[in-house]
């Protein structure tokens, strides 16, 4: 077997040569190795070429579907993510991306609940929620993923004269407390009413690989004056996770 440095890869290559074989050369770039007698007995996989100086060996390429260019506006030598092992001379590319998108409208089964003051925000009910979750490898095994979630609620609302109440989403992390983010506010006093609205709360992380995420949103109702009842509320779910 004879090894030479692979131009300016930080590599070798390797010419597997059988019984009786002449290797000549002494692996520089001015003399390199060639195989004078003989022939070789395997190329490993990604090798072309028998040793010959007609035939040197040389990584062999295979055409993809589309140029380089067509989406990717660098050097290729610079930027592609083939690579050549300093140890071995094998060549070897990063794992395949992967991703993943999904879409849920939930309705929630509340009844219409009233709420006169309250202290502070509190959850319309511990049963309704929406959550987006990843499951840890569930898209690879080695890579981290981008994951990012948008919970658009849409909340129909009665109100009595002169009250001044907070809607929001209370927002749990991985079975954390859910603390609030505002969604909408109705502060001025006047008179009783009934609107629907729609606004959105969105998470985004970034996670190591083998490390599952789950955002959880709960409604949730600030009433500082009059009472305030809930008709309905909906939620539209977003998610995507794309390997980074």
């Amino acid at each position: 077997m004879a090894q030479r440095p692979c131009g300016g890869y930080r590599c070798t290559c390797q010419v597997i040569a059988g019984p009786g074989v002449t290797i000549t050369g002494n692996g520089s770039s001015s003399t390199p190795y060639v195989v004078s007698s003989g022939g070789v007995t395997e190329v490993g996989c990604g090798l072309q070429g028998d040793g010959t100086p007609g035939a040197p060996l040389a990584v062999l390429p295979v055409a993809g579907p589309q140029e380089w260019a067509e989406d990717w506006d660098c050097d290729p030598a610079a930027h592609s993510t083939l690579k050549c092992d300093p140890s071995s001379g094998a060549l070897w590319t990063p794992p395949e991306h992967t991703s993943a998108a999904a879409t849920l409208q939930q309705s929630y089964p509340m009844g219409t609940p009233s709420f006169g003051a309250t202290s502070g925000f509190v959850i319309i009910s511990p049963t309704v929620w929406s959550e987006a979750a990843y499951v840890a490898d569930s898209l690879s095994t080695c890579r981290g993923v981008s994951f990012s979630t948008r919970f658009t609620g849409h909340a129909e609302v009665s109100w009595t004269q002169d009250a001044v109440f907070d809607l929001a989403y209370g927002v749990s992390i991985n079975g954390g407390a859910a603390p609030v983010r505002l969604m909408h506010s109705r502060l001025a006093a006047g008179p009783a009413g009934r609107e629907r609205w729609s606004f959105g709360v969105s998470q985004a992380t970034v996670l190591a690989p083998h490390t599952g995420y789950l955002v959880r949103v709960y409604p949730s109702v600030r009433v500082t004056a009059g009472t305030v009842t809930f008709h309905e509320w909906i939620t539209d779910l977003d998610m995507i996770a794309i390997t980074r």
